[in-house]
């Protein structure tokens, strides 16, 4: 199917993280690791194994949002090879 998605949860290292397939694009969302694990390369070990998946799932393209607020995690992703491409908007209700 074009849409498949599925949750991760690391119990004790992360509050959430979801990636669901769209039409050959992956999105990655609710990325959450607890600050105590920060840094230890278990972020960097579930992304690799959500883009391994994606690529097995036959996706062209991963992409993902994060707040303009969370300049670390913005290194993070960059540090995975994530680049800039759009800008997010919202309106809060």
């Amino acid at each position: 199917p074009d849409n498949i998605s599925f949750e991760v949860y690391a119990h004790g290292v992360g509050h959430g993280f979801s990636v669901q397939f769209f039409c050959l694009r992956a999105q990655i969302e609710a990325v959450r690791i607890h600050k105590k694990f920060r840094g230890k390369g278990f972020g960097k070990k579930i992304f690799k194994w959500a883009i391994k998946k994606s690529i097995d799932k036959g996706a062209h393209l991963v992409q993902l949002t994060t707040d303009k607020q969370r300049p670390d995690a913005i290194e993070f992703y960059k540090a995975l090879g994530f680049r800039d491409s759009h800008m997010g908007m919202k309106l809060h209700l």
